[in-house]
């Protein structure tokens, strides 16, 4: 019954061949658009997973219990030399940097905008991010009283690599 059914469909198939043949290569060309598409789309994810952690997230963060919201942590906690020397201390840690982050306001003479503001160790922040590679005017930040804009942020404001910036946040106490 099998073998009939089978010396059917063959019959069927080379009966027309033009039919089976664009049939055969419509199929193929579906499936190759499909793993196409799906390998592009885990390589755009991977990407971006690795840009976050590179640049924003780093692999761990310690925050405090109280924060409710992970992305945007507003409460601090105690004892952050005794952390960072924990972390220090750890063989299987390559790199530690502190950072605080807080949304604030950044003013130019000419606009102002609504920003997330990080405040990082540099000698630090070079050896746990890829933040440093993405400068393509002026240099990463070297000292105190320095900022880092994104490309974006500068042409909103209207200003160049050198010019003064008012960056305004709340403390915890509001």
């Amino acid at each position: 019954m099998l073998l009939a059914l089978f010396k059917l469909a063959l019959r069927n198939v080379f009966r027309n061949r033009r039919r089976s043949g664009l049939t055969l290569a419509s199929v193929i060309i579906g499936l190759a658009a499909l793993f196409f598409i799906q390998s592009l789309i885990k390589s755009l994810q991977a990407d971006m997973a690795d840009r976050a952690i590179g640049v924003f997230n780093a692999h761990l963060q310690v925050q405090s219990k109280a924060s409710e919201d992970p992305k945007v942590p507003e409460a601090s906690f105690g004892n952050v030399a005794l952390v960072e020397k924990i972390l220090r201390d750890d063989p299987d840690v390559v790199a530690v940097s502190k950072r605080i982050l807080v949304t604030g306001m950044v003013a130019s003479p000419t606009n102002s905008m609504g920003v997330g503001v990080f405040s990082i160790d540099p000698q630090d922040e070079t050896q746990l991010s890829s933040i440093a590679s993405y400068v393509k005017d002026g240099h990463f930040i070297e000292g105190p009283r320095q900022v880092l804009l994104g490309k974006k942020i500068a042409k909103n404001l209207d200003v160049r690599v050198g010019e003064k910036v008012v960056l305004m946040a709340q403390n915890r106490e509001g």
